[in-house]
């Protein structure tokens, strides 16, 4: 398993970037999924994208991968779909999946097209 994953960071309005993120291991009920497409939501995401929103407004606490605020750079997105490659018992490898998590961490992005 690599040590490292690749996420899509917001470096500046109209700009982002992928970058190296650390990879940790799935903890116990949670499992490892390589994303293979992630969608980009006309209203959030690109109002990110664009610099319209307040660089001091909060993020998401409860989701850990995510920054404090929307001060550049950060890391931004919460829809995609994968296939888990680490599972569980009750998620088992190869399982087709779709989650609603940054893209970061415990996902792996499909490659730009």
């Amino acid at each position: 398993m690599p040590s490292e994953a690749r996420a899509l960071c917001f470096t500046s309005p109209g700009s982002v970037e992928i970058r190296p993120d650390p990879l940790r291991l799935p903890d116990e009920g949670e499992a490892l999924v390589r994303t293979t497409h992630s969608g980009i939501s006309p209203g959030t995401e690109m109002l990110a994208y664009r610099g319209e929103i307040d660089p001091d407004l909060t993020l998401d606490e409860s989701i850990e991968s995510l920054g404090d605020s929307f001060r550049y750079p950060f890391r931004y997105g919460y829809s995609s779909v994968g296939i888990v490659e680490r599972g569980s018992p009750t998620v088992p490898e190869g399982t087709r999946c779709s989650h609603s998590i940054p893209i970061r961490t415990c996902s792996w992005p499909a490659p730009q097209i």
